[in-house]
């Protein structure tokens, strides 16, 4: 399950995400536009625990504050356009989630990440 904010580049970011997964459930939540922390919160425990793995795509500083909740620290203090953080929550259903239910199991920045050209032919 993709969920997007409404903002145009992050619509822009889903589709070609969604573009890149075929099949892949997407959803827009206005939510999601300027949100803070609880916002992101409320999107998360509303889900439908059927998805368990969902890809989020937002705004800062809400989703930097947001990962910090659910990793019960600050580690996301700095987090630079279009990074990605990776968490893998302890949960049996969405409606759980709460602080300190998460591991940070990635976090990727572009510049870091190697350019491999995609062969759309």
């Amino acid at each position: 399950m993709l969920i997007t904010s409404p903002a145009l580049r992050a619509v822009q970011t889903a589709r070609l995400l969604a573009e890149a997964w075929h099949g892949l459930d997407c959803r827009m939540e206005p939510r999601l536009y300027e949100a803070g922390s609880r916002e992101w919160m409320s999107v998360v425990a509303s889900l439908s625990s059927r998805w368990e793995v969902v890809l989020m795509i937002g705004h800062q500083p809400g989703m930097a504050d947001f990962a910090s909740i659910l990793l019960a620290n600050a580690v996301a203090h700095h987090v630079p356009t279009c990074a990605a953080i990776v968490l893998d929550a302890d949960i049996e259903d969405w409606a759980l989630v709460g602080p300190g239910c998460s591991r940070l199991a990635g976090f990727y920045i572009p510049r870091a990440l190697a350019f491999q050209p995609v062969n759309r032919f």
